[in-house]
């Protein structure tokens, strides 16, 4: 059964009023995601997943007309990963489509053809790129949802919805060119109004990444990590600088991350060594 969810939980700081709740095309911007989901008929089931903050807006947008899944907040993990481990956890599905709530120009056919894609070639995860080399990690077809569990009681508060794909035994990098997209809005996620009104995408990507060997030298660092803060490091090298031949700038730059972090671990402060360095080990910051 083909779980889609809707990842709504977010505060909508930067957005006066509730983002969610923001008027476009005549009606809430939740409604448009949830409806554009419908009519791609890769749903064999949907759910709404949210957080108590957000709880309350979600309600008065969607009522008792989907079903709603609170963030379980016994998970360490942070963020729209919390939502995907919440509802691995609440619903067991053996695969997920997973949408933002905050998309705001998501259509139905590039929900099909993301899914048709991942199913032709295999994927165990797959997810949009954009040409810049980033990607969008909240919109995906995921064949092995617990892996979201896995890496939220591993990594707590450090894990992120990258982790997923890192994982993965067969992740596919689809350019947003090939589902559709064809100025690079169509995954966009907006968390302004002016972001709605004068949107500044990123042009689409246009190849194709089957990144199952990096995905093997993301475990192997995970396994080799769990038993010696440096035994992961020259692992988290090897994936950092396989996406960044492949052109996969956003996970290239998440497992440079934890290569640093796995160098502060092992006691080297924030100086990377020179036979590994592709960039200055300067932040351990996370990101999607």
């Amino acid at each position: 059964m083909t779980l889609c969810t809707v990842l709504a939980g977010g505060a909508s700081l930067r957005f006066p009023g509730g983002k969610l709740s923001s008027s476009l095309l005549g009606e809430p911007l939740l409604l448009r995601v949830v409806k554009a989901l419908e009519a791609s008929g890769v749903c064999k089931r949907l759910v709404v997943s949210t957080s108590p903050v957000a709880l309350g807006e979600v309600e008065a947008i969607l009522g008792d007309a989907y079903d709603l899944v609170v963030d379980h907040d016994w998970l360490p993990c942070r963020g729209p990963l919390r939502g995907v481990a919440t509802v691995a956890v609440s619903h067991a599905p053996p695969e997920i489509v997973l949408v933002a709530g905050d998309m705001a120009w998501l259509s139905p056919s590039a929900l099909e053809a993301l899914v048709d894609g991942a199913r032709r070639r295999g994927a165990t995860a797959a997810a949009p790129m954009w040409a810049t080399g980033f990607i969008q990690t909240l919109a995906a077809y995921i064949r092995e949802p617990w892996l979201a569990v896995e890496a939220c009681m591993r990594r707590g508060p450090l894990a992120r919805p990258s982790d997923i794909y890192r994982s993965s035994s067969r992740p596919v990098i689809v350019g947003s060119a090939h589902l559709g997209d064809s100025d690079g809005r169509l995954f966009m996620s907006v968390n302004t109004m002016e972001e709605i009104l004068r949107p500044r995408p990123d042009p689409p990507g246009k190849g194709v990444v089957v990144a199952s060997e990096a995905s093997r030298l993301h475990r192997m660092a995970l396994s080799k990590g769990s038993t010696s803060p440096a035994g992961g490091l020259v692992y988290y090298w090897m994936e950092a600088q396989w996406y960044k031949d492949a052109g996969v700038t956003h996970l290239a730059r998440h497992a440079w991350q934890d290569y640093c972090w796995a160098l502060h671990r092992a006691g080297h402060g924030g100086a990377a060594s020179s036979r590994f360095s592709l960039m200055p080990c300067r932040s351990r910051s996370r990101g999607a």
